[in-house]
């Protein structure tokens, strides 16, 4: 009993001086520790640490630490004096392992904390606490004199309330900022995962972070990827992510599986300031290995809308400009669903109707720069095969196939091929804008076999056209700055082949153009163009030289009732056009007025055509009627069957350079009109259609 009594007695006193020591360091004003705690500080991490508010510590077997009004020194370089502020920090930390200088934050809680991460030109993070954030130790430092090291740092939970977050890219000098409503962070021990519950906003947007990480004492040490499982809903969106990072405070090491889906991509782009049209509900899947500055996707799925893509690529970002380098398969492509609704159905006479002419400018080829400098804002390596592309007036393509290479502002889409309306397209285009002043073009495009009547019944016109077969050859080479300069030197040759079939009166209509309707019109012996015209063949063969088209007899078309042959050019410079049109009925015709205006000739300018007689081939005709008149009838008759010995029985084999053409009879084109002669203006009809090839 004496020793209980005696054991009782030294615990009892142990308490008491416990006891004592505690009330004694509770009656310690803590503030004027404040220059020791700072100093400490400096030593600890190289950084400026300011306590502007009170200091109170709080014993037990976790001390606690509470101070006000307290700020972190940014990075020597950084942009603003301050890497963090707050108003208050509580800091509870085990006793036991700070003997041993291992430091285990039991809570952290921050209050209304501004916090800054940024990075300087190089790319370092000013959360970097080692010797690049710390000013160098003095030259002429004795060898004993070693810097202080910085303890381990393991924390358990951490609350911060009512704060701001903001990163800065030192590169880009760009910054993003958050607004912090709540972060939880919390670990059943400084070895265990990390649960996160993260709530605020962004661009005034709200958001919702949770998830588990790995324990932030392992950040300083990695002895093993860094495990990552985050889940992110905000604009109607959820996105997750998966997996580890090996260098997480580097951003480095990226192994990731990442979705995202939602109800429509426009909330999203809203986020980050863009505006896009709804386009419906997306899906994304994919692996993402690497960094920010070199990021690979592999085992791409993504879906907007009813289009898909799938593939792989890697984007990097290190260089002058991005580079891209991708192979993307697609089941459907529909831009008619994508691109913004209005106008995109628009298409023929309703297109033209809408396009209005800009005021003051009566040329149809743009004269606006081209944005080249658009081509140099980043490098692509692109493999695309596309099984159905839809365009924004429902017309599709099938099978398309092309690889686009852009480096510099050189383009090449070399080769490509699709199949348009059953038949097949191939070809090659290089656009080289390096200059960003001017570019040089050269395409090159064949496509065999088209439906014509297929092509239209995709654009919703499924009877204007029956048959139709057509062939398109095309080579082009230009250079200049905008649409106008490119025309105005361009060099090159087009080949149109329109194969047998029939042809509604529609069809005209359709393509915009009162000036071809007026000529359908006037070679009709009615004045009226047929309901149908059987068409057997048709040709338009050019040859474009420094800006000047020409055609000498290699625009032909043959019909069931007559053949039609034309000639003339067509200065890309000016925009003046010059043709004549020589028909040849397969029907005697009867002495009249019909037989004069079967001589036609269109002139005037692409904007403001004017179609009228050709007025020699006219007069060569008014003096055989008159000789008719006072033979009774025998001169006309006889040039009548001049004409049918000396008209190309075959008219589409001679546009196409296959069989030497008759002599002409007539005269070429001419620029300017006889004298008191005015031919009719057309309307606006071929302007517009013209206009609506340049988007004007």
């Amino acid at each position: 009993m004496r020793l209980k009594a005696i054991l009782m007695a030294v615990a009892a006193v142990l308490l008491g001086i416990i006891v004592a020591a505690v009330l004694a360091l509770r009656s310690i004003d803590m503030n004027q520790y404040k220059g020791l705690i700072v100093e400490k500080a400096k030593a600890a991490t190289g950084r400026e640490l300011w306590i502007g508010g009170n200091l109170d510590l709080q014993f037990g077997l976790s001390p606690a630490v509470v101070v006000e009004d307290v700020s972190f020194a940014n990075a020597p370089w950084g942009s603003r004096p301050e890497m963090v502020k707050a108003h208050r920090l509580e800091v509870d930390v085990a006793l036991i392992p700070l003997l041993f200088r291992d430091v285990r934050i039991k809570r952290l809680v921050l209050v209304q904390p501004d916090i800054l991460l940024e990075t300087n030109a190089k790319g370092n993070g000013n959360w970097s606490l080692g010797d690049s954030a710390a000013p160098p130790p003095p030259p002429a430092a004795k060898p004993t004199e070693t810097r202080t090291a910085l303890p381990a740092l393991a924390v358990e939970n951490v609350r911060i309330e009512k704060g701001s977050l903001a990163y800065r890219d030192g590169k880009t000098k760009r910054v993003t900022r958050l607004t912090l409503d709540r972060l939880d962070l919390r670990a059943k021990d400084v070895t265990s995962p990390l649960t996160i519950d993260f709530a605020g906003a962004y661009a005034g947007r709200p958001f919702v972070l949770a998830g588990t990480v790995g324990p932030l004492s392992e950040l300083q040490a990695l002895s093993r990827p860094y495990p990552v499982k985050l889940a992110l809903k905000a604009g109607g969106a959820a996105i997750e992510a998966e997996g580890t990072i090996a260098r997480p405070m580097e951003g480095t090491g990226l192994d990731l599986k990442v979705s995202a889906q939602g109800q429509d991509v426009a909330e999203v782009a809203r986020l980050v300031g863009k505006a896009v049209p709804a386009l419906g509900p997306f899906a994304v899947t994919a692996k993402v290995t690497g960094s920010p500055q070199a990021l690979s996707a592999s085992g791409i799925e993504a879906s907007l809308g009813k289009s898909h893509l799938a593939g792989s690529g890697t984007i990097w970002i290190a260089g002058p400009r991005p580079r891209v380098k991708a192979q993307l398969t697609s089941t459907l492509v529909d831009l008619s669903e994508l691109l913004p609704r209005e106008g995109a159905r628009r298409t023929g006479a309703a297109a033209s109707q809408k396009t209005p002419a800009p005021s003051g400018d009566k040329r149809v080829f743009p004269a606006d720069p081209l944005p080249l400098s658009v081509l140099k804002t980043a490098d692509a390596d692109l493999d695309l095969k596309v099984d159905r592309l839809v365009l924004p007036n429902t017309f599709s393509v099938e099978g398309l196939a092309a690889r686009v290479a852009l480096s510099g502002g050189r383009l090449e889409v070399q080769p490509f091929g699709t199949r348009i309306g059953g038949g097949a397209v191939t070809g090659q285009i290089a656009l080289d804008a390096s200059s960003e002043k001017t570019a040089s073009l050269a395409a090159k495009v064949d496509a065999k076999a088209i439906d014509l009547n297929q092509v239209l019944r995709q654009m919703g016109n499924p009877a204007l056209v029956t048959g139709v077969k057509t062939d398109v050859a095309l080579t082009l080479r230009g250079s200049g700055g905008s649409v106008r300069d490119l025309m105005a030197g361009l060099n090159g040759d087009l080949l149109l082949v329109l194969g047998e079939g029939r042809i509604h009166s529609k069809f005209i209509e359709w393509l915009g153009a009162d000036l071809l309707t007026q000529i359908a019109e006037r070679l009709s012996p009615t004045g009226k163009a047929d309901l149908y015209t059987e068409l057997k063949c048709g040709v338009m063969r050019f040859g474009a030289k420094d800006g000047v088209a020409i055609s000498d007899r290699t625009i032909a078309f043959e019909t069931s009732k007559m053949t039609l042959v034309s000639s003339g050019t067509a200065n890309l410079k000016t925009e003046a056009i010059d043709f004549s049109l020589r028909p040849d009925t397969r029907q005697m015709l009867g002495i009249g007025a019909g037989e004069l205006v079967k001589l036609l000739r269109v002139r005037g300018t692409l904007a403001e055509p004017m179609i009228g007689v050709d007025e020699l081939g006219v007069g060569r005709t008014a003096l055989s009627i008159g000789a008719a008149v006072a033979t009774g009838g025998l001169s006309f008759l006889a040039e009548a069957l001049a004409k049918r010995v000396m008209a190309d029985p075959r008219p589409c084999e001679t546009a196409l350079g296959r069989t030497p053409a008759p002599a002409r009879t007539g005269s070429a084109p001419s620029a300017a009109a006889p004298a008191g002669q005015e031919p009719p203006k057309t309307g606006r009809g071929i302007e517009q259609f013209f206009r609506g090839l340049f988007g004007r």
